[in-house]
This record gives C-alpha cells, sequence and structure tokens, in this order.
C-alpha cells in the first residue's frame, strides 16, 4: 500500500513540472483558383494598352490655360487715306510762257506707316479720278490694274498739253483739281475721296527768267513730255541737239539719262547720270542729285 502512494506521488509531481506544447495554427484558408484567361500571358497589344498612361477623370483635367494657343498671326494692316499731290511743270503755281509745254502730273503717296489699296475701275486704277479742267490733256502710257502702295513707294498718272495747244488758249490763270474718289469700294481697299489742285498762269510775254535758264528748263519740260508720253527716245533726241550747243551742262545730261532710261537703254543712262554729276561738281556744286539717280538705277539693276 505504501509503495502504492508513492507512484502515485511520482506521477502527480511529473504532470505538474511538464510544459504543454502550444496549440497548433488553423489551418490556412485556401485561395480561389483565378480564371484561365487570368493567367494566360497577355498578348502585345494589351500590353501596351496596360503600359499606356491613364486618361485623366474630369477633376484631375489640366486646366485651361494649360492648352497651348495657336500662333497668333497679325491681321493685315487696313487701308488708309493716301496722300495726294498735283503738279505742273514741277510746281503747284507756274506761270507758262508761249512755246512752253505743260507736263500734269498726278502722284499718290501712302500715308506714313500705313498701306493703301485702291481697286481698278474700268481695268485701270486711274478709273477713279476725276479731273476738273478745259484743257485738251493727252494722257500717258495708262496704268493697269489695282494700285497697292507700302511706305517708300508711289503711284502716278501723267498728262501733257502740246505748246502750240497751250499757244492756242487765252491766256490767263486757271485751276485744275483732281479727285480720286473710291467711296463705292469694296472692303479690303480704301474707300473715300482725295483731291489735289495746281494752279497756273498761261503769260503772252517771255519768261522773267534770264534767256539761258528760261532756255533750258523749257528744253528740260520737251524732254520730260517725251519721257511722260513713253516716248524716251525722242527725249534722247532733243537732249543731243541742245548738248551740241552746251556739251558741259549736266542738267542736259542729267535729262538725257532719264530719257535713256524711259527707253531701256539703262547701261546709256548711267553714263549720263554720272557724267551729270561730274559737270555739277565741276561747275562748284554738289553732284547729289544726279549721283542719286546712278545709285538708285545701280541698286535696281543689281536686283534683277
Amino acid at each position: 500500500m505504501k509503495r502504492l502512494r508513492i507512484s502515485v506521488l511520482a506521477l502527480l509531481l511529473a504532470s505538474c513540472g511538464k510544459k504543454e506544447p502550444p496549440p497548433a495554427p488553423p489551418p490556412a484558408a485556401e485561395k480561389p483558383a483565378l480564371p484561365a484567361e487570368a493567367t494566360a500571358k497577355p498578348s502585345k497589344n494589351e500590353d501596351i494598352r496596360r503600359k499606356a498612361p491613364p486618361v485623366p477623370r474630369p477633376s484631375d483635367a489640366p486646366p485651361a490655360s494649360y492648352v497651348p494657343s495657336r500662333p497668333h498671326v497679325p491681321p493685315p494692316p487696313d487701308p488708309v487715306a493716301p496722300i495726294v499731290g498735283l503738279s505742273a511743270n514741277n510746281s503747284d503755281d507756274v506761270e507758262i510762257p508761249p512755246g512752253w509745254p505743260l507736263v500734269l502730273r498726278l502722284r499718290v503717296h501712302p500715308s506714313p506707316g500705313g498701306l493703301v489699296r485702291l481697286p481698278a475701275k474700268d481695268g485701270s486704277w486711274a478709273g477713279l479720278l476725276r479731273l476738273e479742267t478745259t484743257l485738251p490733256l493727252k494722257a500717258g502710257p495708262r496704268a493697269v490694274g489695282e494700285l497697292t502702295l507700302e511706305p517708300g513707294t508711289s503711284g502716278m498718272l501723267v498728262w501733257t498739253v502740246s505748246a502750240a495747244e497751250l499757244d492756242a488758249l487765252p491766256r490767263g490763270k486757271m485751276t485744275i483739281v483732281a479727285t480720286l474718289d473710291s467711296s463705292s469700294a469694296e472692303e479690303g481697299f480704301w474707300k473715300g475721296t482725295r483731291s489735289a489742285s495746281a494752279t497756273l498762269t498761261l503769260l503772252s510775254t517771255p519768261s522773267k527768267l534770264s534767256p539761258l535758264v528760261a532756255d533750258l528748263t523749257r528744253i528740260s519740260i520737251e524732254i520730260d513730255a517725251m519721257i511722260a508720253q513713253g516716248d524716251g527716245a525722242a527725249g534722247v533726241a532733243i537732249a543731243d541737239a541742245a548738248l551740241k550747243q552746251r556739251p558741259t551742262n549736266p542738267m542736259l545730261h542729267g535729262m538725257r539719262g532719264r530719257a535713256f532710261e524711259a527707253s531701256g537703254r539703262l547701261e546709256d543712262a548711267l553714263t549720263a547720270y554720272a557724267r551729270a554729276a561730274e559737270e555739277t561738281v565741276k561747275s562748284g556744286r554738289p553732284g547729289t542729285l544726279w549721283a542719286n539717280e546712278q545709285r538708285r538705277l545701280t541698286a535696281a539693276l543689281l536686283k534683277k
């Protein structure tokens, strides 16, 4: 009996000192199987779509100012009013002795920094012009088409009256009025009217100028009249005849150059301008006028 009690006691002591193992974790839940198409290798197009940046939602869109604007293209300048001038023998108030012709010129210039556009009427912008005069004017070569003038350029119309025709008219003062009227022009052209005038007095007595100056002035106007009518060769002939009497006169050489230029003989014109400048300097005056003509024509030839 004593031996039984000792065994039971030993068993109880052994059970009290023994550590029980921790409870085992619950078995992990099995993951659901993926469909076959999810495990398949993506195609090339699908791979590109997956790499593309996401499309922003409306709330993620950049502000309107972020969108780059189109490049600014300034509109063409509006047509401005032209500057119109009228001259008779290169003056707006001239006396014309017997035996002198008349050269009447209308010049049109753009306003400073502006652009002039005049439409054609009856095939020419000259159709916009109205002349108030009783003189038997003969028009020079007719301008064709519209007229567009940028700063630094001009348009011109010209008329002449021969010395014989003027001498047949009553003596006295008269005024010529030229009106440029484009009031009915379409959009894009200048719309309005501009006028200019010139006064001339037909004398019954010779010029008050000295005989030499009066003669040279008359000859230069005669050459100018031939140029205005498109007959540069006739102008050269007048200059050549006058140079036989005054071979060193710079004005005659210069007008000869202009006549050459009008007839298309540009190399001869350059030579004549150079001679005019040279003779002017020899006379003790600056040859600026004819030197400038020479430079202008040289620059025009270099552009061709």
